[in-house]
């Protein structure tokens, strides 16, 4: 992380699992480069362990105003970026699927948070990325709470 910082923190800024607690050893980062219209609320940075893991696998996520890209606007843009590395290894499937879908359930309650009123005024979506480790033989139970999510 030091290395990352001293050459890209001065375009980026820099959020990880290790910026919270020293006993990550393995972890994701997430990146967002500087720019007037980008408001990153770094208090809204979440590192959520997934319980079972035994690779110390996590979810990082954060939230970015994109309001000042809609220059007449009164609606609110929120984004938040999700990323992870999912459980490596043939014999995790079963962990790694759990993890997915814990992802997709962390996603789906971000974008269907607040009531319906309150979502017509804000604008609320997500990006997820990482390294998935999935297999073709996984794809199929993934698809079908992927289907469900709306």
């Amino acid at each position: 992380m030091e290395i990352l910082r001293e050459k890209l923190e001065s375009t980026y800024d820099i959020f990880s699992a290790s910026d919270h607690n020293s006993l990550w050893d393995y972890f994701v980062v997430i990146l967002v480069k500087k720019h007037p219209n980008i408001k990153v609320d770094a208090d809204s940075v979440s590192i959520q362990p997934f319980p079972n893991s035994v690779m110390n696998r996590h979810l990082l996520s954060i939230d970015l105003n994109l309001s000042q890209f809609l220059s007449n606007s009164s609606v609110e843009l929120s984004l938040r970026i999700f990323t992870t590395h999912l459980e490596s290894c043939a014999e995790y499937s079963g962990e790694r699927v759990t993890q997915l879908k814990s992802v997709w359930d962390t996603m789906s309650s971000y974008v269907k948070c607040g009531d319906s009123k309150a979502r017509l005024n804000k604008g609320r979506a997500s990006i997820f990325c990482g390294d998935l480790n999935l297999r073709d033989s996984e794809v199929g139970s993934v698809a079908t709470f992927i289907h469900n999510f709306n």
